[in-house]
């Protein structure tokens, strides 16, 4: 569908593929050798391009799970992050640049320990940092740390999560910005969506508001990448280096 739509908008000159930037990832099960140049192939195919703006690797480890699975499922081959097992992704990501078939790379749910561990050994840097970024969970440390480092960080989750699983839900949660991703699917939305970027920003005192709400309050927590004896999610997010 959205390549019958996209071919739709050329044939009625309603955009150039100059105008779009479109994005897209590699996924956890797709880390091997060779294979994240087969998932960035299979995505062009799919979306009718001939490439991407930003290529990113989704999760810093090759960790998946089942479609659906409660937060309780692990997977017995997840294992922890391995700064060499990353490079090894990284290093076909960088070759998929010189390829031409993608213009930038970038990670996606880094740490400030995990960007330590690889930044220092990318031949070409990532271009941008995705991460979780919402009035409730502000990351002020790893948003400064990738920001003097040249990095664009780009917010997922910009209002909160409200439909996220259920497994990534606590009693502690709170919230239901920067590049912000709205996420959405309805026609509605997306005009709201559009409509917030043409308005008059938010001013300094509204911004400091937003400042306040930080609660350190991760929606997002990934338990379903845990490795057997893995003590929790915070494992995930280095929350004791």
């Amino acid at each position: 569908m959205e390549r019958e739509s996209k071919e739709n908008e050329k044939k009625e000159n309603v955009v150039t593929r100059e105008e779009l930037f479109i994005t897209s990832k590699v996924w956890n099960d797709m880390h091997g050798e060779g294979q994240v140049e087969q998932a960035c192939r299979q995505s062009l195919q799919d979306l009718g391009l001939d490439y991407l703006d930003l290529y990113l690797v989704h999760w810093p480890f090759p960790n998946y799970h089942a479609p659906g699975c409660d937060g309780d499922a692990r997977n017995p081959d997840s294992r922890p992050f391995d700064a060499g097992e990353y490079l090894s992704v990284w290093r076909q990501c960088e070759r998929l640049v010189e390829q031409g078939l993608v213009r930038h790379i970038g990670m996606s749910n880094m740490t400030i320990p995990k960007l330590e561990a690889v930044l220092g050994q990318c031949r070409i840097p990532p271009a941008a940092i995705e991460m979780e970024l919402h009035p409730g969970f502000q990351q002020p440390e790893l948003f400064r740390y990738v920001k003097e480092r040249g990095i664009v960080p780009i917010g997922y989750c910009p209002i909160g999560s409200p439909s996220r699983p259920e497994r990534d839900r606590t009693a502690e949660d709170v919230a239901d910005t920067q590049i912000p991703i709205p996420f959405s699917v309805k026609p509605q939305q997306y005009l709201e969506n559009l409509w917030c970027a043409v308005q008059d920003p938010l001013t300094e005192d509204e911004m400091e508001r937003i400042r306040r709400a930080d609660k350190n309050c991760r929606l997002i927590k990934g338990q379903v990448f845990l490795w057997p004896g893995a003590d929790g999610w915070e494992d995930l997010w280095d929350m004791g280096s």
